[in-house]
């Protein structure tokens, strides 16, 4: 029976814009060249790929597609492809496997499951959930009477930058293939192999799988939240400064201008409070959305490799994420008072670090209302989508009321007129977003890989 391959270079995902860029173009175009000159001689090549998932409803897309099959065609006869997720494209007429009168092939078939998940295909990590979607997929391509389909991967595969949506433990390795890295065989491979052989495949177990969020959640929402609330109903003095900084702001960062009595240990235990909310916020959203291709491409365009390598090990881990992430964000707000105290010395009063990290830490006191948010966002998201908007709503208004006490308490500390403070405050914010976005937007051409990925969800949708 033999195997036929249909090779195509590593192009994935990329805007129109980019496309038809000529340096670009010479890129791919070297790929092209040294894939066919490399190969053309083996009997067992089937077709010639392009490219994958690129953008096609723009004219830029069809440029690069025609150049490149030319540049095929002057090489080798065989067939030109490409692999698209919209049929909305204009350029599908340009290649020899495509759509509409031509061979319709499903070109992805399988997703990443957990290897070693042996919970039946209730679970949708499970091989045996893999195998079942084996098996819908082929009925669904007898049915419609189209060519075929091709499995994601023969075997699982290392990728060489880490992605988010892999289940298999390892950033950098898919799992999507019949076999493991390993070539041991799950049970997609013995469902294809029955259906080639035209044999009756064996049932698979359902199992007693149920989509629980993780505990972990609830116990750090519940730890943060007696705490809190046990020194605030047990200590006099805390009660006092969480009373007097919400409701008589002006007069608590008064008197810590003043050096009036204020606990170090309450400041450090707030800032510990507000740090393992955060996080635990942070681990539920990041859980919730570690499945989309989307918001994988997004932490790509925003982190370098390492780092995201490292969110991503963390991500599939709740409890190193709550753990490691909260005392990121102790330190960031450690960095942020040394920051405001610095600034400090644009006035004329006298500041001390105490100011600068006392203002900084109980400016941050709003955030212990996200408290319970924590125990129960992730659990809300699994069953709606509904909450999102107006928690992240909720979330921007006290970020923003936070920010303002922040800028008050600077402004008291300072001695200096509030309105110049806030002036100021918002002005530096924004001067800093808008040199990071220009750098990534020079650097990785981010606002058309958002546009792209926009569009990508408008198709998909």
């Amino acid at each position: 029976y033999g195997l036929l391959a249909m090779e195509e270079i590593p192009l994935v995902g990329v805007p129109s814009e980019i496309l038809r860029k000529d340096y670009y173009q010479e890129l791919a175009a070297n790929y092209i060249r040294e894939m066919v000159w490399r190969d053309k001689h083996h009997a067992c090549v089937l077709a010639w790929g392009i490219g994958d998932g690129f953008e096609i409803t723009l004219a830029g897309g069809c440029d690069y597609v025609n150049g490149m099959r030319n540049i095929i065609r002057s090489l080798d006869p065989r067939s030109v492809y490409f692999a698209g997720g919209s049929t909305k494209g204009l350029c599908w007429e340009a290649v020899d496997l495509a759509v509409v009168d031509k061979p319709i092939l499903v070109t992805q078939l399988s997703r990443d499951i957990e290897p070693g998940n042996h919970n039946g295909y209730s679970d949708p990590l499970s091989m045996e959930s893999q195998a079942r979607l084996s098996t819908q997929f082929f009925e669904a391509i007898r049915d419609a009477k189209i060519v075929g389909g091709i499995f994601a991967g023969f075997s699982d595969w290392r990728s060489d930058r880490p992605i988010l949506s892999t289940h298999s433990h390892d950033p950098y390795v898919h799992s999507m293939g019949i076999v493991t890295l390993d070539r041991d065989k799950r049970p997609s491979f013995d469902v294809t192999r029955t259906v080639f052989n035209g044999e009756k495949a064996q049932a698979l177990p359902i199992g007693n799988y149920s989509s629980n969020a993780p505990m972990i959640y609830v116990v750090a929402g519940i730890l943060v939240l007696i705490s809190f609330f046990s020194l605030y109903n047990s200590n006099r003095r805390f009660r006092e400064c969480v009373n007097r900084s919400l409701f008589r702001t002006y007069n608590f960062f008064a008197d810590v201008r003043d050096q009036r009595i204020l606990s170090n240990g309450h400041t450090v235990f707030l800032a510990m409070i507000v740090s393992v909310t955060w996080a635990t916020i942070l681990s539920s959203i990041f859980s919730h959305y570690r499945d989309s291709v989307v918001f994988d491409n997004v932490l790509s365009q925003f982190l370098p490799d390492s780092p995201k390598e490292g969110l991503v090990r963390l991500i599939w881990s709740p409890v190193k994420f709550i753990v490691v992430v909260s005392g990121v964000l102790f330190l960031a707000l450690c960095v942020l008072s040394i920051m405001v105290r610095i600034l400090s010395i644009t006035s004329k009063a006298r500041v001390y670090f105490y100011h600068c990290f006392s203002i900084t830490m109980w400016s941050m006191l709003p955030y212990v209302i996200f408290i319970p948010v924590a125990m129960v966002l992730y659990r809300l998201s699994m069953e709606t989508e509904t909450y999102i908007v107006p928690i992240v709503v909720a979330i921007g208004v006290v970020s923003l009321w936070v920010l303002a006490r922040l800028l008050k308490g600077v402004s008291i500390v300072y001695n200096v007129f509030p309105l110049k403070v806030y002036f100021l405050g918002f002005l530096i914010i924004i001067v800093a977003t808008a040199a990071l976005y220009s750098y990534l937007d020079y650097t990785r051409s981010t606002s058309l890989y958002l546009r792209y990925f926009m569009q990508a969800m408008k198709h998909s949708a």
